[in-house]
């Protein structure tokens, strides 16, 4: 199951809540739908780092620019030096230490 969620970004208010059994193009596209029939026109959008938001996103709302949470763009970075380095790489790699906190 995933939770979509849209919030205001300005006064926090949740706007749209919805669970799928999907996480995937149909479900976000069936979102945003339903978000825009509730008369909610976004100037910008912003999501997790899924490849499959950009199009569903161009289509549902043109006039929004989509953006990438910088959160979840950390965690993919901390995964890579991760995977890369393994599990301890700060002990044994501390240059790759220093990537990530560069990043």
């Amino acid at each position: 199951m995933y939770v979509h969620l849209a919030v205001d970004v300005w006064t926090y208010d949740l706007l749209h809540i919805a669970i799928y059994p999907n996480h995937d193009q149909a479900s976000a596209a069936t979102f945003l739908l339903a978000l825009r029939a509730k008369g909610y026109h976004p100037q910008g959008i912003v999501t997790d780092l899924r490849q499959d938001y950009g199009p569903v996103i161009a289509q549902v709302f043109p006039q929004a620019a989509h953006h990438e949470c910088i959160f979840h763009a950390l965690q993919q970075a901390q995964k890579h030096v991760k995977d890369a380095y393994g599990p301890n790489y700060a002990a044994q790699h501390p240059a790759a230490e220093q990537l990530k906190q560069q990043i």
